[in-house]
């Protein structure tokens, strides 16, 4: 599993006694992710029966 990168969080107008560590995650689906995901999704589409419109 990779590592998710991560950015501390802006801190403008927060007492730096209280913060705590805290860091916002910049997530970001690669491009392998989003095909594989496109891919199963069109697979799960393929497995509904189709009606006939009578």
């Amino acid at each position: 599993m990779s590592q998710i990168p991560v950015r501390p969080a802006a801190t403008s107008g927060i007492d730096s006694d209280t913060l705590s560590v805290r860091a916002v995650a910049a997530i970001e689906p690669s491009s392998e992710l989003l095909d594989r995901a496109l891919a199963g999704w069109e697979r799960f589409l393929g497995t509904f029966e189709t009606t006939s419109d009578e």
